[in-house]
């Protein structure tokens, strides 16, 4: 039930703007595809468990934009022999590099949905793309370009034939192709002929991905948004559901149907939608006496890369202000959020207020401009607290030197810093037998504990500050001084001096990491980068690194 000095109230703050066109909810609940515990089982039976064997991308990150292979090598091989773990991860290295033909098989955690829905968990999950991703060629976020030979993925790539259905073919097609002589009329019906092929190919392949095109109504207009599509499954036998939404990403100047802000709408709006009859029926049966412990949670999962990225932090925080607007505290909490982050970059000119700094630890309230506010009415953000699961993933360097400085977050869960770089954050391998092969992300290998976490499953991993190395093996920091010590091994160079902006950011996402966890006994060695400006500090460690060299 609404909270009770709120019940007069028509309207608050928190409400979107947005809601689903009528008669939508029916329609994408018709087409819910219809699953069972059984089936559940037997897919997460096949994903237990994970065989490390070369996937043909390593060559790709080699001399990754100043962090040269070797620098990658040693760093790691020092550490793992720090762990007792050398050898281990030699090996799994040969083998991704495809220099050994053993296969070592290891525990996989993946598919966090599949799961709540087996713990009878009801679940909503929002997939977001980054700056360019206007096509949803990205494959929920895991396919970087509109071509059938990036990553190898043929049929599977949703975009076919981009020269005849990128921009320049479509202006090319509808405003020079009349003009006399400069086609014949075979050339053009034959252009035309491919061209119509290549669109129903993509519309077909996008709809078998990612569902139903969602129509959205705004003061009485409605408009329907072909890169914002819903697919729904339904358990009748756990009485459990999960949707997935997938949004296109931002463009290049942040502009456009697929801007920030408004992906911020969008996901209030369909969140708030698919949370409010839940809440409402187990407030109703509550009434004023306390939860009762066998009512389930409900899972609001956000993922998203680059500016996507970005926008999983600002939509989990705005839908969690509508939640504690509209509902008791006891009701709020039952909502739980999983959010993953890929590279979270705002671009140069979006990068303020939230966009800029993200802290998930606390439950203060944030104005628009990311400052802090006691005046909940007029307050957009509130943090997650211990409503929270979240991990972050950094690349340590990108190709890209301007306008990359990316969003700080402090209080996720765990923190990864990879070698790879910010459009090639993702690599790919096929799963399965014959023609039933799919196209996954390559997972996260925890050699030390023999496991492996890959897509959602991340956020199974323990709580912590990670390198991954090219093959995506990670390493466990445990406090500022091993921070600094693989970050100089791995930063050797031209790289030690090479943007600082991002070297920055990660610098205060590790020491803030580091400080929220001491009382548990982590990171108690940092007293020295807390008591002194981290800034200076490492403008003299890169002082220091230069006159080694």
């Amino acid at each position: 039930m609404p909270k009770k000095n709120q019940q007069i109230q028509k309207s608050y703050n928190s409400d979107p703007i947005y809601k689903l066109a009528p008669g939508q909810e029916e329609y994408f609940q018709s087409k819910a595809k219809s699953v069972t515990t059984m089936d559940l089982n037997v897919k997460l039976d096949q994903n237990k468990t994970y065989v490390v064997k070369g996937h043909g991308q390593v060559s790709i990150y080699e001399n990754n934009n100043y962090i040269t292979q070797d620098a990658i090598n040693n760093a790691f091989n020092d550490a793992m022999e720090k762990n007792n773990k050398s050898k281990a991860y030699k090996d799994i290295k040969k083998i991704q590099d495809g220099k050994a033909r053993r296969e070592n098989v290891m525990d996989l955690e993946a598919n966090r949905g599949a799961k709540y829905m087996l713990d009878e968990e009801s679940v909503l999950e929002f997939d977001f793309g980054g700056t360019g991703a206007t096509e949803l060629q990205r494959g929920r976020l895991e396919m970087q370009y509109a071509d059938n030979n990036a990553y190898n993925l043929y049929e599977e790539l949703p975009l076919k034939n981009k020269e005849e259905t990128g921009r320049w073919g479509k202006i090319w097609r509808k405003c020079l192709s009349w003009i006399p002589g400069i086609w014949s009329t075979k050339e053009r019906n034959d252009y035309v002929r491919r061209y119509n092929q290549a669109a129903e190919h993509n519309r077909a392949v996008m709809k078998e991905a990612y569902g139903e095109a969602v129509t959205l109504e705004k003061k009485g207009s409605r408009k329907t948004f072909e890169y914002i599509r819903r697919k729904d499954e339904i358990n009748k036998e756990t009485n459990t559901s999960k949707t997935r939404y997938t949004m296109a990403g931002p463009n290049i100047i942040n502009g456009g149907d697929y801007q920030l802000d408004n992906l911020e709408e969008y996901a209030l709006a369909l969140g708030s939608e698919w949370l409010a009859p839940k809440l409402r029926a187990i407030a109703d049966d509550v009434k004023d006496g306390p939860v009762p412990p066998g009512i389930k949670k409900l899972h609001v999962m956000f993922q998203g890369h680059s500016r996507g990225g970005v926008a999983a932090s600002m939509a989990a925080m705005r839908l969690n202000k509508w939640l504690h607007d509209h509902f008791e505290e006891k009701i709020a909490n039952l909502v739980q959020f999983d959010i993953i982050q890929y590279d979270p970059v705002p671009g140069k000119f979006s990068r303020t207020g939230i966009r800029e700094v993200a802290d998930f630890s606390t439950d203060k309230y944030y104005n628009r401009d990311g400052t802090e506010t006691r005046n909940i009415d007029t307050a957009r953000y509130r943090s997650l607290g211990e409503q929270q699961n979240s991990t972050v993933i950094y690349c340590l360097r990108t190709f890209k030197d301007h306008f990359f400085t990316p969003q700080r977050i402090v209080g996720a869960k765990r923190v990864i810093l990879t070698v790879r770089d910010h459009n090639t954050i993702f690599s790919h391998e096929k799963t399965g037998k014959n023609d039933d092969k799919k196209m996954h992300r390559s997972p996260f290998i925890d050699a030390v504990n023999n496991h492996a976490y890959r897509g959602s499953g991340v956020n199974e991993m323990e709580e912590g500050l990670f390198f991954a190395d090219a093959n995506n093996v990670l390493h466990k920091v445990n406090n500022m001084e091993e921070y600094r010590q693989m970050c100089s091994t791995l930063l050797t160079g031209e790289a030690m001096n090479h943007q600082e902006k991002r070297q920055d950011v990660l610098d205060r996402v590790a020491l803030a990491w580091f400080d929220t966890h001491e009382e548990k006994g982590v990171g108690a060695e940092n007293s020295y980068y807390k008591e002194n400006d981290l800034g200076v500090h490492i403008k003299k460690n890169k002082e220091k690194k230069g006159s080694k060299e």
